[in-house]
């Protein structure tokens, strides 16, 4: 499975994003949600 919240598939996925400023919030949204991701990954694996 795919770990959407490893540092080099977020890099991936947005660095379409980060070359045109109109999609910056797009950016914002996309990192954010890779961070929640992070952390909730990092709480199962704690257990």
């Amino acid at each position: 499975m795919w770990d959407w919240a490893s540092p080099m598939v977020r890099d991936s996925r947005t660095l379409a994003y980060r070359n045109s400023s109109k999609n910056q919030a797009m950016v914002d949204v996309n990192d954010r949600f890779s961070s929640a991701l992070l952390q909730i990954s990092r709480k199962e694996s704690r257990q």
